[in-house]
């Protein structure tokens, strides 16, 4: 048998490249879908999106300043965190990382002006998303 495609045929092979065991790009796609797939069942709990909303605004906008880290009700534009071409950066964070759908009726400051009022969003959507699903099942 071809030793290459024999480790291609085993997904939980590690990159032999790498020589360090590190998971291929395969593992680590699978990871990622399993952490989004727990967010999206309503495993992450206000902490952890408050946290991942954190890393998120402190990685991209404050280039990892995490002395400039905002606090939770920190309005993030008169902070001169976010601007408005930011806006449609963080929607699209909120839409991909957390399986949200951000209409333009909600993008408001009191849905996405402080870190509080993003957890609060995301909980509130993830919540009717969830709401949704559980319809859907008992339709079935």
């Amino acid at each position: 048998m071809n030793e290459d495609a024999g480790r291609a045929a085993d997904p939980d092979a590690t990159d032999p490249e790498s020589g360090s065991g590190a998971p291929t790009a395969q593992e680590q796609g699978r990871a990622s879908r399993s952490a989004q797939e727990d967010r999206s069942n309503g495993v992450a709990d206000d902490s952890t999106i408050r946290s991942e909303l954190t890393e998120f605004i402190v990685t991209n906008y404050l280039f990892g300043d995490v002395t400039r880290t905002p606090l939770d009700d920190d309005d993030l534009i008169e902070a001169d965190i976010i601007d408005s071409t930011s806006v449609l950066e963080l929607i699209e964070f909120l839409e991909s990382h957390f399986g949200i759908e951000v209409t333009d009726a909600e993008t408001v400051p009191g849905n996405l002006g402080s870190v509080s009022a993003l957890t609060r969003f995301v909980d509130s959507k993830r919540g009717v998303h969830e709401s949704g699903l559980k319809a859907q099942r008992r339709r079935r």
